[in-house]
């Protein structure tokens, strides 16, 4: 048995409180009171739901961050188990020198899991060597000297890492796609018409509303964004030109037709999000948001990453999960996304899955977190599942005529936008 310390709080109702169910009639006041009205990231729940299911063997005794010193903290625990995320970018820089400063006084061996570097594309690489290598290099020896190691999202991070001299980090993917058991596969099957096409999207709608517009059953799932327009029954009091040209902007004319429509789903709780997707006749997902599309391919659908960094590509490269960089003027056809989905191929996943799944088990084993990965996933439960997030729902009728507003003056709005574009680049 280790006594785990997870270095991460959980609070009822925060990004990661996979323990209890969402309250949906008044997730808006919570949302409002305990973070300040910006909703947290609810597909952060998918990977630590992974990695707490597959280390929660019946013999770790697991307890999360609270307020131990690190002197407590020493004395009480066998190791810390860091799930970090993108953590090496720019926006973090800051907060590397003050984590290291608290590991610098730690000593239990510290893993750090699923972590990665954040960067526009590859091609950063050295910029970024540049601008955090000082900072990462100090906290990344904190690790080390307490006896620790990095598991990483993919290969671009592992090159961070050599790039900054430590070469042993190991690549091991995310705790969120082996949630389900070494077994795991994609049932490879014969691909469907376009007019069969029943697809979910997710991540930045304008870089594909069109295609969205034209699949009349598709529906988008939403992490964080869309959460005020769904919730705040004050959303749209604001009827305003440069409201209007706003949401034009930042969102797309599409995004209110789907609003009005009821397609933008927004599902905090897992299994309810798995359930659905399980249940709801969808044969292709497509989007941005990396575990906005992990969640699809753990309920068998088959999915086309559009990556817009390099986080997603990496992921989506060190698991052979067909994916796409995307251009910044993009603004994918139907058209495009068929043959995208006609393109998706899933052999080499499912041919190299269970060797991911070994080597991920592998760097557990040899920490000595697990003698064997949990595959008994207590969480992704259909049977368990709470459908309670369309009930809540608000602005569907007011944004129909919101959408009949955008559509009207649209040659309005892209004449301001492209006026507010030439200004951004003066």
């Amino acid at each position: 048995m280790s006594r785990i310390l997870i270095w991460r709080p959980i609070v009822k109702g925060n990004e990661l409180d996979i323990f209890n169910r969402t309250d949906y009639k008044g997730l808006f006041e919570h949302v409002k009171t305990n973070f300040n009205s910006f909703c947290p990231n609810w597909g952060n729940k998918l990977w630590f739901m992974g990695l707490y299911s597959q280390i929660n063997d019946g013999t770790n005794q697991i307890t999360f961050r609270s307020n131990e010193t690190t002197d407590e903290i020493n004395a009480s625990y066998d190791m810390i188990i860091y799930p970090m995320a993108n953590f090496f970018g720019r926006e973090w820089a800051g907060g590397m020198e003050t984590l290291a400063e608290t590991f610098e006084k730690i000593k239990i061996p510290t893993y750090i899991i699923a972590c990665g570097v954040q960067a526009r594309d590859y091609n950063e690489l050295e910029a970024l060597v540049s601008d955090i290598g000082d900072r990462a290099k100090r906290f990344i020896e904190a690790i080390y000297k307490t006896g620790g190691e990095f598991a990483l999202r993919g290969e671009f991070s592992k090159e961070f890492f050599v790039r900054l001299g430590f070469p042993s980090a190991v690549v091991t993917g995310c705790p969120s796609l082996y949630q389900l058991g070494r077994n795991f596969k994609m049932e490879v099957k014969n691909k469907v018409s376009k007019s069969e096409l029943k697809p979910l999207f997710n991540g930045k709608m304008p870089l594909y509303s069109k295609a969205a517009s034209y699949f009349k059953d598709s529906e988008f799932f939403d992490q964080d964004v869309y959460f005020p327009m769904l919730y705040d029954e004050n959303f749209l009091s604001d009827r305003s030109l440069k409201a209007k040209l706003r949401f034009y902007r930042n969102f797309g004319i599409e995004s209110a037709l789907y609003l009005s429509e009821g397609r933008i789903k927004h599902i905090a709780d897992m299994d309810a999000w798995y359930a659905y997707l399980k249940n709801s006749g969808f044969n292709y997902s497509f989007g941005t948001r990396i575990h906005g599309s992990i969640m699809p391919i753990l309920s068998g659908i088959p999915a086309t990453v559009f990556a817009i960094d390099s986080r997603t590509l990496e992921m989506a490269e060190f698991y052979n999960i067909p994916c796409r960089m995307a251009k910044k003027n993009d603004c994918l056809s139907a058209d495009d996304v068929y043959q995208m989905y006609l393109e998706a191929d899933y052999t080499k996943f499912n041919e190299t899955y269970a060797s991911k799944f070994d080597r991920y088990e592998s760097f557990l084993r040899e920490k000595g977190i697990v003698e064997k990965i949990n595959e008994n996933n207590a969480f992704l439960k259909v049977e368990n599942s709470n459908e309670d997030f369309d009930k809540y729902v608000k602005n569907k009728e007011e944004f129909k005529s919101f959408y009949k507003e955008l559509k009207s003056i649209k040659p309005v709005l892209a004449l301001l936008d492209e006026v507010m574009k030439l200004k951004e680049k003066i």
